[in-house]
């Protein structure tokens, strides 16, 4: 205080800066984009992508690795610590419509935190809906009690709006009141440059901070570090009165009359004028006023002026003002890993301290140590006591020891259980001074933290074989060993474990730009299991427990689960041909997938079925309809009349053309066949009879003379077509040179098959008494039904039309001889090969037939 005899100068105050522990409250809410393109569902040229490229547009996915809603949540927690004791959140997720998390803005402390995070999903579906989305923000913050400039808003999308679409709306119409929206801070994430203007507009008219990010690894940093700058301001002197309560002076200086010196913790106040004071003891008080109902410690002192005007020279005038208390942790190698930003590791053996701070009236006080585990709500609790045996000038020192590894915590006995992604906590408060309070926050780290993993089935068999994983930070070893754990659609358990030394684990190669080698990525590694998991095992149900690494000390690396997401579309487990539906028309076939799906409302071709090596077209077996009948069960009718109709033995597979998907909206992009069950068509003749030369079976007519051919040969059988002249061709049995009839009477007995399929026949006649008379082999041809008299069913099914063959014995023997009247016995043979148009398999028969030959 600079005096002269009669008063306190106009600028003879000098005032302490005690804001370094206040900062601005604002209050936030956080708008998350759950549009359709933040989905990573397909990789074309190496660029993850929301669909496949349509036209020529990008449809490069925003966040492929949903990285946006993790992001979110750690700024929540780096708010917490920053964000002061007032700061109110509120949570807006949008595409095509908007929805609040609550109805009005919440506190953001210890006991909502969880909350609030668990409000910020990752549901990703349906177009860009900005006007929704501010609306639902504009709604929160009707709750909230600070002014406009101490609102702000965080918005983080990857697209332009397009909904609602003209006519029927404007999806611009947020424009229309975004003077009365808060500051907006937007940050826009994926390669889509062209789609980031209008979240550009709406920051610069908002005067917010606009951020494009390519790489979504980024975003937490922007937000907890960038945005917190702006967020979280040092607050400034309002105000400071001063008043001296002996001549009951009072004056008030507003904060445009606090001036602060360059790289200074001293305000010098301008006052209206001096502070005149009276003959004897002044006492003066000042308190410094701040934004938010904070202020400071009053501070008091007395001015003692003589009755000759003289000022009392023993009192001192003047007081250092304190710095910020420092608050030290080291780790085993002795570095302050609060301040050079590193972790606790496995290597340290306990928690050392040192705290300095200029309160030096302090005689004793309490470190309290704390740990927080963000998977569970295991945390532990411990005090450190302190005084003048663990001073040293004006630093207390102490220590705490660690129990690695050790998810349950004993709170009060001394000893701190820690375990991998815990986060310590140490904290003194100085409980006359709050200004002279400090906190330090250390992350616990066994091992690299984990970016992402996820399943893969490389090879389309239907079987997982390999996990893709990628860290944060670079490996010093590749893991020896890992474990990885999956269930099947009724529960049941299935472990693998990889093993580097089997070749299962191994780093993932990364190109060295300009020389086209490779070397190690050391951040990545890609693990090919020997033994893939079952066939069908497609949806990882437990992701935060799929994944376990061993403790290894090299890298080091604990004994944690760890995360493994879905990468693997769904497949088909197992499907059954039902022949026909009530109606007895359509043939259908029921489908069970692995996991649950979704089909396309009017799909073209949801599945393909093959036979042997080849696979059906959509014209060859079209689809009519499909029924869901269970919650991985669905029914596909068939056109009737198809070409081809699916028979048991046949496979089956999803089409990879987009319109069956998983529920997080990914198709397959290979065909897995699977072999279907149920029914397979029966192949044998339908009918086989021998009639006399004129047809009839019982009215006997004799045979008429044959005639020999220009050979002079006589042919033992001659096939004949449904008007009863030879079927053409020379081989399998056909002689279409032969004349099997004079007038209208065949030159013998004439034996009839009756088949829906070509066949392979045998015949062989013996006498009454067993002597061998003629044999005859011949085939039905595809080629042949078209010329034979045929017999369609009644449900026009192609596949079940009979055909008629008949076979002319011209009474001709082995020997040369011609056959005399008699009774006979034909014993026939046929054989059918595997037939691709029906899917029938080979069969073989034999059929015994006694039958009269008359001349």
């Amino acid at each position: 205080v600079t005096l002269d005899d009669m008063a306190i100068a106009q600028k003879g105050f000098s005032i302490c800066d005690s804001s370094f522990n206040y900062t601005t409250s604002p209050d936030v809410v956080l708008i998350m984009d759950n549009t359709t393109s933040m989905r990573n569902n397909t990789v074309v040229n190496g660029i993850p992508r929301w669909r496949v490229p349509i036209n020529g547009d990008e449809s490069i996915s925003g966040d492929p690795d949903s990285l946006r809603g993790p992001a979110l949540k750690s700024f929540l927690d780096s708010a917490l610590i920053k964000g002061g004791k007032d700061m109110k959140v509120g949570v807006v997720t949008f595409s095509i419509d908007a929805k609040q998390a609550t109805e009005n803005l919440v506190p953001l402390n210890s006991s909502t935190i969880a909350g609030i995070k668990a409000s910020i999903i990752m549901n990703p579906d349906g177009e860009t809906n900005y006007t929704a989305a501010f609306r639902a923000a504009m709604n929160l913050f009707q709750s909230s009690t600070k002014p406009k400039s101490e609102q702000f808003i965080i918005f983080i999308s990857d697209g332009r709006p397009n909904f609602p679409k003209r006519p029927d709306g404007d999806p611009h119409e947020y424009i229309s009141f975004w003077d009365s929206i808060p500051t907006v801070n937007s940050i826009f994430l994926g390669d889509n440059a062209a789609d980031y203007k209008d979240m550009q507009d709406i920051s610069s008219h908002t005067g917010g901070l606009f951020f494009h990010l390519s790489d979504v690894n980024l975003l937490a940093k922007i937000l907890t570090d960038d945005l917190a700058k702006k967020l979280f301001r040092r607050a400034t002197p309002t105000k400071t009165t001063i008043q001296n309560l002996t001549t009951k002076n009072f004056f008030q200086v507003d904060s445009a009359h606090h001036e602060l010196g360059i790289d200074s913790t001293v305000y010098q106040l301008t006052m209206p004028g001096p502070l005149y004071l009276k003959k004897g003891v002044n006492e003066i008080v000042l308190k410094t006023f701040y934004g938010q109902g904070i202020t400071s410690q009053d501070v008091r002192f007395k001015i003692n002026r003589s009755a000759e005007n003289k000022v009392d020279s023993t009192f001192a005038f003047t007081e250092a003002c304190r710095d910020k208390p420092k608050l030290i942790l080291y780790d085993w190698q002795n570095q302050a890993i609060n301040f050079l930003g590193l972790p606790y590791t496995i290597r340290d053996s306990l928690l050392r301290y040192s705290l300095t701070t200029s309160a030096s009236s302090l005689d004793s006080f309490d470190i309290v140590l704390r740990t927080q585990s963000p998977g569970s709500a295991q945390s532990d609790l411990e005090t450190v006591f302190n005084s003048s045996v663990n001073r040293k000038d004006s630093t207390w020192s102490g220590q705490e020891i660690f129990e690695h590894q050790s998810p349950t915590k004993n709170l009060g006995d001394h000893f701190l259980q820690i375990n991998q992604g815990d986060f310590v906590l140490v904290s003194y408060n100085n409980p006359y001074i709050p200004e002279d309070s400090v906190i330090a926050m250390v992350k616990v780290k066994y091992g690299p933290d984990l970016n992402r993993a996820a399943f893969f089935d490389l090879d389309g068999d239907g079987k997982i074989e390999t996990a893709d994983i990628l860290f944060l930070d670079p490996l010093a070893a590749i893991p020896d060993s890992l474990k990885f754990h999956l269930a099947d659609v009724e529960g049941k358990g299935f472990d693998r474990i990889a093993i580097a030394k089997n070749n299962e684990i191994k780093f993932a190669s990364a190109g060295i730009s300009g020389t086209g080698e490779n070397q190690n990525d050391l951040k990545h590694i890609l693990v090919s299991l020997n033994t893939p998991f079952p066939y069908g095992i497609t949806r990882v149900v437990f992701p935060d427990t799929a994944g376990r690494t061993f403790k290894q000390l090299d890298i080091p690396m604990a004994s944690n689960a760890f995360r493994i997401d879905d990468s693997v579309p769904p497949v088909i487990l197992s499907a059954d041909f039902l022949p026909v539906d009530n109606d007895h028309a359509n043939a259908r076939v029921k489908v069970h997938y692995s996991e649950i799906v979704a089909i396309d409302a009017n799909p073209i071709q949801a599945i393909v079925f093959k036979r042997d090596t080849v696979v059906f077209s959509r014209n060859q077996i079209p689809i009519k309809s499909f029924e869901k009948t269970g919650e991985k069960e669905y029914v596909f009718t068939l056109e009737s009349g198809s070409e081809f109709t699916p028979v048991g033995g046949d496979s089956v597979a999803i089409n990879p053309n987009g319109e069956t998907k998983d529920l997080f909206g990914r198709a397959p992009i290979m065909k897995v066949f699977t072999p279907m069950g149920g029914p397979v068509p029966n192949q044998s003749v339908s009918d086989f009879y021998v009639t006399f030369a004129n047809g009839s079976r019982s009215e006997a007519t004799g045979a008429s003379e044959y005639q020999a051919s220009n050979s002079g040969a006589i042919p033992i059988m001659i096939p004949v077509d449904s008007k009863g002249s030879p079927m053409p061709g020379m081989d399998h049995g056909k002689c279409e040179t032969c004349n099997p009839k004079q007038g209208d009477k065949f030159s013998g007995s004439v034996i009839v098959i009756v088949t829906r399929y070509p066949v392979n026949y045998q015949f062989t006649i013996f006498s009454n008494l067993g002597e061998l008379v003629a044999k005859f082999n011949g085939s039905i041809e595809e080629k042949d039904l078209s010329l034979l008299s045929k017999t369609e069913d009644p449900s026009h099914d192609p596949n079940l039309t009979e055909y008629t063959q008949r076979i002319v014995w011209t009474g001709a023997t082995n020997s040369g001889q011609k056959a005399g009247t008699g009774a006979y016995i034909l014993r026939s043979v046929f054989k059918y090969d595997q037939s691709f148009k029906t899917g029938a398999r080979p069969s073989l028969s034999t059929k015994f037939t006694r039958f009269g030959f008359i001349r």
